[in-house]
């Protein structure tokens, strides 16, 4: 018996093999079958079927499996080795970003330069009487958020008290590039996506996917279609894809849960590194091009069905 690092943490008393990890951190692994869990016990190392990890490589059995038994100088069999499809490169893609970033230095260049040669204007001095995020009208005030430029209209007397008091606020727009805030990013639990909806939940005890499927207004046979790889009966602990409400699935890819580890990395930049179609994975995760994600992050991992 051994304790194994798994990608939420220390599980001890789990007996598993001690060649599966991670093909960057062997002592790593992810807690249930996945593509990202790779055997160090053949040459080259390569990514056992879900179906091999289940029965073998995450369960006592694995001191059975023909691999673990042999010196791990010989490959994964065809049979028992996942047969991972990468996609071609499109080397042209690469200086499209390059002839933006320059167009965006000359246009700075350019700017910088006539702000610095014009004449330079007096800064009006702002008074506590001033109100620059708000005017009155005839049924109340207007507010403007200047960070959102949202736009919000109140004739409510507490709120008009409230709006005299507010500071005057610089018309700075926050930079762009920064990590997204910890209160808008995605945890387990809280709704992700646009067009449709999902929820990722850890499995705890006493919980079954009939009580869930209640819970999120859906059925059981939604949960397993959307779900990459489902145990029967499911585990404690174990992460579940849940649409919400909705019964209907079909044409919706299966899923697998992610947890961000290292922030600070564009979403095509993570979908190129964990070898994904970028669109849908910012489609089915509600996400823009250029998000940059945060640690601690759980995001979809949409995967073809076969």
């Amino acid at each position: 018996m051994m304790e194994k690092k798994f990608d939420d943490g220390i599980q001890p008393g789990v007996v598993i093999c001690p060649y599966l990890g991670m093909k960057e951190d062997p002592a790593t692994i992810m807690a249930y079958p996945s593509e990202w869990n790779y055997c160090h016990h053949s040459k080259p190392g390569a990514v056992p079927v879900l179906a091999h990890q289940n029965d073998f490589c995450l369960s006592k059995s694995h001191t059975t499996c023909p691999v673990f038994l042999g010196d791990g100088t010989a490959s994964l069999p065809d049979g028992v080795r996942l047969q991972i499809r990468k996609r071609r490169r499109n080397k042209k893609s690469y200086w499209v970003p390059a002839i933006l970033a320059m167009l965006i230095l000359l246009a700075g260049g350019i700017f910088l330069r006539s702000r610095f040669l014009a004449q330079p204007e007096p800064i009006p001095t702002l008074q506590a009487t001033d109100h620059p995020v708000a005017s009155p009208n005839p049924t109340g005030f207007i507010i403007i958020n200047p960070y959102t430029n949202s736009i919000t209209l109140t004739n409510d007397a507490a709120t008009t008290r409230e709006t005299e008091t507010i500071t005057p606020q610089s018309s700075i727009t926050p930079l762009q590039g920064t990590e997204t805030p910890a209160s808008a990013i995605h945890n387990l639990d809280m709704p992700i996506g646009i067009a449709h909806r999902f929820v990722i939940h850890r499995i705890q005890q006493g919980e079954s996917l009939g009580g869930l499927a209640i819970q999120y207004n859906t059925t059981v046979e939604a949960i397993s279609k959307v779900n990459y790889y489902m145990p029967d009966p499911v585990w404690i602990n174990w992460l579940v894809v849940i649409p919400v409400d909705t019964t209907d699935v079909i044409g919706l890819p299966s899923f697998d849960a992610y947890m961000v580890v290292e922030g600070g990395e564009s979403i095509e930049n993570l979908a190129e590194r964990l070898n994904l179609d970028a669109p849908s994975l910012m489609f089915y995760n509600g996400l823009e091009s250029g998000y940059l994600v945060s640690a601690g992050e759980w995001l979809l991992i949409p995967h073809t069905r076969e």
